[in-house]
């Protein structure tokens, strides 16, 4: 996450740096929000179809590597 703001803070122009930062923690907010409102019906239908897709999202994003899913 510190990695992330340095980079933020090197590459965006003065005068976009507010706005690139705020876009960028709302749509991790939303990420987040959208993430459960899938999760919580598929949950609820099935914890272990819920859990074995979670598992397989995250071998996936193991092999693509950091960052990239």
């Amino acid at each position: 996450m510190t990695a992330l703001f340095a980079v933020r803070q090197r590459e965006s122009p003065d005068r976009l740096r507010s706005q690139i930062f705020t876009t960028g923690a709302s749509m991790k907010i939303t990420g987040f929000a959208v993430r459960a409102v899938l999760a919580g019906p598929l949950a609820a239908l099935s914890l272990p179809g819920a859990l074995l897709l979670a598992a397989g999202v995250a071998a996936v994003a193991c092999l693509r590597g950091p960052g990239r899913l």
